[in-house]
């Protein structure tokens, strides 16, 4: 009788030790992330500013469309600026984060009073549909989404999953949609032109106010950046940002240099010609995909630049 009960007593204490390590390793923990209050200061334009239309010159590519569609949707995190304090990690659309210590379960809160562009606030249900059409997301490694309310949403994984660096990657950001039909929360909204030209329009229910560019033109005409068309139409500062092509003539070059604008050299290698009248424009030199031009236009710059 005993020796029975030894052994039951056995089998309940490796039970509870069993249980008690797999709660260890699956029990939600808070992240800890920063504000990002420090990240957006009110634009404030100068009259007209408002009304600035920007068109930027490119080369087609994977890069630029991450660019555009950083404008559009915004992440659920970034890397901070320090790379350390707070964990590392700074929320936008999310307030806080929970991991467990395996990083198989995640709970993300969203911040309150986000818009959407079409007018609906930024909810769980809203977040998990993004989600699930983000390219090399959450859903494609088997996750297992949840509302836990209006604002709350967890993510459990077969295996381990690092949400914080998978989701702060230039092209995760949150959109429903595709092509001019996507919808986000970023400063600028997908609009189509009666002509069909897709381009960025600002959104005036940003919630950290409204950029002082009204619109963003990125024209994928590969004729515009043949040397000699490019030289020229930089010359007559036609574009706000543009990058150079290679393949320019000296002469053609030398007058470029006396052009309007700043030239600034990215880490990949290439340069960018940024019009004097954008220098609070701050490109992330280590990847330009991330940079955001809100905010880009404040109260010390010229008359409203308008190549149209």
């Amino acid at each position: 009788m005993k020796k029975g009960l030894v052994a039951i007593g056995i089998l309940v204490i490796a039970a509870l030790a069993a249980g008690g390590f797999w709660w260890s390793r699956n029990r939600l923990l808070p992240v800890p992330i920063a504000s990002d209050a420090s990240l957006f200061v009110a634009p404030n334009p100068d009259p007209g500013q408002d009304q600035a239309v920007l068109t930027f010159l490119l080369p087609s590519g994977p890069g630029l469309h991450a660019f555009v569609i950083r404008q559009v949707g915004e992440p659920l995190f970034v890397p901070s600026a320090d790379g350390g304090a707070d964990g590392g990690w700074t929320g936008l659309l999310a307030e806080a984060v929970w991991a467990s210590p395996n990083h198989r379960h995640w709970r993300v809160r969203l911040r309150q009073a986000v818009r959407l562009h079409d007018g609906h606030l930024l909810e769980s249900r809203w977040a998990l549909a993004a989600l699930r059409h983000m390219v090399d997301g959450p859903f494609q490694a088997g996750a297992i989404g949840t509302v836990v309310d209006d604002r709350t949403f967890d993510l459990d994984f077969p295996e381990p999953w690092e949400a914080l660096q998978r989701l702060s990657t230039p092209g995760a950001v949150l959109l429903t949609g595709s092509g001019p039909h996507a919808i986000g929360s970023g400063p600028f909204r997908l609009t189509t032109s009666p002509t069909g030209e897709t381009y960025l329009a600002r959104f005036d229910g940003y919630r950290h106010g409204n950029t002082a560019i009204a619109e963003v033109h990125v024209p994928e005409d590969p004729g515009l950046l043949e040397g000699h068309r490019w030289a020229t139409d930089i010359t007559a500062g036609r574009y706000a940002l543009a990058v150079y092509p290679g393949g320019v003539a000296p002469d053609d070059m030398a007058k470029v240099r006396s052009a309007p604008y700043d030239q600034i050299h990215m880490k990949d290698g290439s340069v960018w010609f940024i019009s004097r009248r954008m220098r609070r424009l701050h490109p992330n030199l280590s990847d330009w995909s991330r940079t955001s031009l809100y905010g880009a236009w404040q109260a010390d710059m010229d008359l409203p630049y308008d190549p149209r």
